[in-house]
């Protein structure tokens, strides 16, 4: 009997600091804490790349605009017209706040494509609204490639940050264009009207006016 009673209280003695320790909730508000820090700071950066990044993709946004604004002014040949629009965004780019933002590891801007991209473009669409001459840029926003603790990589879709910028301001009619397809054209239409307008002097007389009337 004594010793099924010191066996009894033996083992209440071993039991006793066990009770103790799943009694003790001393630290559980701290891992709670850690918790909660590391989702917020988790979701924070998000937040944050994103907003950068949007505020960036605004800033590329304004070099398309003014390189296709420099591409639709008039000039003497489309070639003429093509190097302008490239020396504007070059011009843009060499200062140094672009070059810093645009051209640093959170994002990056190719270079400039200029033309007409209307077979980009829905062809069943009213030909009247279908104008597509411009400018367009691609764009990686980098910064959006992300390895959040607890809500994974974004870096597994290699889609994610790219885009393309898109700028549509036309282009002028250039004074080559206008000369050889536009005013020569209309002077032989008029010498077609009639066959009196046929008898003009011989083609060393005749001289071909271009009055920027395209």
């Amino acid at each position: 009997m004594k010793k099924v009673l010191s066996s009894c209280s033996n083992r209440k003695i071993a039991s006793a600091p066990s009770l103790a320790l799943v009694r003790n909730e001393r630290g559980l508000l701290m891992l709670d804490f850690v918790f909660s820090l590391v989702f917020a700071i988790g979701f924070s950066t998000v937040f944050f790349s994103v907003a950068v990044t949007l505020s960036l993709v605004e800033v590329a946004q304004y070099v398309t605009f003014a390189t296709a604004r420099s591409y639709a002014a008039a000039h003497e040949t489309k070639d003429l017209q093509t190097k302008l629009a490239q020396a504007k965004f070059a011009d843009i780019m060499d200062v140094s706040s672009f070059k810093t933002f645009l051209g640093s590891n959170w994002i990056k801007i190719g270079e400039p494509q200029l033309g007409d991209f209307s077979d980009d473009y829905d062809a069943a669409s009213e030909t009247d609204n279908r104008i597509y001459v411009g400018a367009r840029i691609a764009i990686d926003a980098k910064l959006l490639h992300l390895q959040v603790p607890f809500l994974g990589p974004t870096i597994e879709d290699s889609g994610i940050g790219k885009a393309t910028l898109n700028s549509y301001l036309m282009r002028e009619v250039s004074t080559t264009e206008c000369r050889e397809q536009f005013t020569s054209q209309r002077f032989q239409q008029l010498k077609n009207i009639d066959s009196v307008y046929q008898a003009t002097p011989n083609s060393q007389a005749e001289k071909l006016i271009t009055d920027n009337g395209c």
